[in-house]
């Protein structure tokens, strides 16, 4: 349980030190042909309020254009914003341990 919520900082503080990770630890990996994210301590957000918790928190951030409009995410201060996560494509490879089940 969070004493503040969003936009403070803390709920995204307390779930990486959940995960053992530190924010600025950030990464996201997404897998093309299944077109779903594999997630490591990244912020995914929807909201104005989340994007700035996460940014402020010291996340990387993924802004999603599902509940509002693109212009109201932008300069928000995310590291990518995307339409929705239906067609993302993989930046780098992802690392072997990853895809291992």
């Amino acid at each position: 349980m969070c004493d503040r919520g969003k936009p403070d900082p803390e709920p995204y503080l307390r779930g990486a030190k959940a995960l053992g990770l530190e924010a600025h630890q950030c990464e996201v990996w997404v897998v093309p042909e299944e077109a779903r994210a594999l997630m490591i301590g990244i912020v995914v957000e929807d909201a104005p309020a989340g994007i700035r918790s996460g940014v402020a928190a010291g996340c990387r951030v993924l802004a999603v254009c599902t509940s509002h409009q693109r212009s109201a995410l932008e300069g928000l201060g995310a590291e990518w914003i995307v339409t929705d996560l239906s067609r993302q494509v993989q930046s780098r490879p992802i690392p072997s341990y990853l895809l291992t089940a």
